[in-house]
């Protein structure tokens, strides 16, 4: 994994030298593209899928994001919240996620 943080590091770095240096949409995408292949490779070393890993994570976001639509519509919706709320009731939404799962795995779910 030493050789793939080392890739992912660089390929990083390319990717953040065409941002900040106003490169084209194709650059940007074209490098985005190597940092994503590079993270599917640390994957498949792992033996991990990644795209298997993307939905798990895409559900989760989902999960969060339901929560803070859920306690913003009391509120006015989501619209009505500054970027300050938005980010609380994210960090409520994840904090409720970790103890839900603290407790499917103390519980052997």
């Amino acid at each position: 994994l030493v050789g793939s943080e080392m890739c992912i590091r660089d390929r990083f770095g390319e990717l953040r030298h065409e941002i900040e240096n106003g490169g084209s949409k194709e650059r940007i995408a074209s490098e985005l593209g190597d940092v994503l292949f590079t993270l599917v490779n640390v994957g498949r070393q792992l033996e991990i899928d990644a795209e298997e890993s993307l939905r798990h994570q895409l559900t989760r976001f989902e999960g969060r994001f339901r929560f803070m639509e859920e306690r913003a519509d009391a509120n006015g919706g989501l619209e009505s919240l500054t970027l300050e709320q938005m980010e609380d009731l994210w960090r409520q939404a994840k904090d409720n996620e970790q103890k839900r799962m603290r407790q499917e795995r103390q519980s052997g779910v």
